[in-house]
């Protein structure tokens, strides 16, 4: 297995994404979160989110949808807890995305605008639902999949962690998987900036996870300017790890 991890400020001042990664018992864990709120409390919410997650699964590392959960629900009672105790930092909240595998099995959670994709032999076979007012148009048929990207709703959350009263993680079922699975973990900074084609091109012409997000950021990185959200993604092949 090959993964790389990549984390970019885009247009913005400050980066408020934040991606972490662990190893245990033979299952790696690989978390990604993009925050939000006022008073630098996204970029705490982003972290708060991912170390919790990964601190949870270092506890028993398991590879089941029951132990995504648990991940996911540390998550959300560290940033609620800090959020608190924090006035400041009061509206603080986080779209978070996680995978665990050991690459015979993997297993996935999400809530937010973070997705996850799965590929198969270079082609996409699954991506996580948006849980923003976007994708509920998609769903009533108002506007066509692609659209999401251009739609005014697309950043609007309906969950995220650290909303006592939104929050809800999906989470799949544990997914046999083998050496022709790749994944995408990726904040909405990154996907909206690049198509899904455009993901399966790069990945069928590259043999390592960083060729493969490296052809992806030459598609992204000319789109960025000034105001461009930020942008985080770790490609995760079948295949050590490697950064950019």
């Amino acid at each position: 297995m090959k993964f790389t991890v990549f984390s970019d400020k885009g247009g913005l001042v400050d980066n408020e994404d934040f991606v972490g990664s662990a190893f245990e018992n033979g299952i790696y864990c690989f978390a990604a979160a993009d925050g939000l709120g006022s008073h630098n409390g996204g970029a705490l919410a982003s972290k708060l989110a991912v170390s919790a997650i990964i601190s949870e699964f270092k506890k028993e590392p398991e590879l089941s949808p029951q132990k995504a959960r648990l991940c996911m629900d540390a998550a959300q009672e560290l940033i609620t807890t800090r959020r608190t105790a924090s006035p400041e930092v009061k509206d603080m909240a986080a779209s978070a995305v996680m995978l665990m595998t050991d690459g015979t099995s993997a297993v996935w959670a999400h809530v937010g605008d973070s997705r996850l994709y799965v590929f198969k032999r270079g082609k996409i076979i699954e991506v996580t639902d948006d849980h923003t007012t976007a994708f509920e148009s998609f769903l009533k048929g108002d506007i066509e999949y692609g659209e999401i990207r251009e739609s005014r709703g697309r950043n609007r959350l309906r969950r995220a962690v650290g909303d006592k009263v939104s929050y809800e993680p999906d989470i799949s079922d544990l997914v046999k998987i083998n050496s022709g699975f790749s994944f995408l973990i990726c904040t909405n900074g990154f996907w909206e900036n690049i198509y899904e084609t455009e993901m399966e091109e790069a990945l069928r012409f590259s043999f390592s996870s960083k060729a493969w997000l490296e052809k992806m950021l030459n598609k992204i990185m000319p789109k960025i300017e000034t105001g461009s959200d930020n942008l985080s993604a770790v490609a995760v092949k079948m295949q050590m790890g490697d950064s950019i």
